[in-house]
């Protein structure tokens, strides 16, 4: 049942938000130091736990926005945590000294877990990337209009050509 929030925010769907909660405490749960003594039980949890809240995350997409606008809102939503983070980290490590300050920036471009300081912001960049090639996807092909055959043939061909190309980006160029 949806409900509203505060004044000028739009109703929610109760249930949506109870999963997104179940999900974003089975990633927390992962990175934890509880995660060796559930390690048994968490280990099963590893096949949906991701993707379910990258699924969560983009149920409710606003396909009717232009794509630049679109991309506007989401960077603020998901990029812009990540960088003052990573950034207010990287300005801790200059004033500490550290002389790999310029391969850290990059690492932050990079944006893979192997790359940044906080391991567990990897996700904030690749959801940004991921809901605003969607979104792209579905304006630039109109999807909601091509025939079902089509769709699930794109879905195939973006699944396979993802896990042929995924070692690609764990690491920058230079550190392959």
């Amino acid at each position: 049942r949806p409900f509203a929030g505060s004044r000028g925010m739009k109703a929610r769907i109760e249930h949506v938000d109870i999963a997104k909660g179940i999900s974003i405490t089975l990633v927390a749960l992962h990175h934890s130091d509880l995660q060796p003594f559930v390690a048994e039980a968490a280990r099963p949890l590893a096949l949906f736990r991701m993707p379910l809240f990258f699924f969560l995350s983009g149920l409710f997409v606003a396909w009717a926005l232009p794509a630049g606008r679109f991309a506007l809102k989401r960077a603020e939503a998901l990029l812009k945590p990540y960088l003052v983070v990573l950034l207010g980290l990287l300005a801790v490590h200059a004033l500490a000294g550290r002389q790999t300050l310029a391969a850290e920036a990059w690492g932050i471009l990079w944006g893979s877990g192997h790359t940044i300081a906080w391991t567990p912001l990897w996700f904030l960049p690749h959801l940004f990337l991921v809901g605003v090639a969607c979104h792209g996807l579905y304006r630039l092909a109109a999807l909601g209009r091509w025939p079902g055959w089509a769709r699930a043939g794109l879905v195939v061909a973006l699944l396979v050509g993802g896990t042929a190309a995924i070692g690609a980006f764990e690491y920058p160029p230079e550190r392959r």
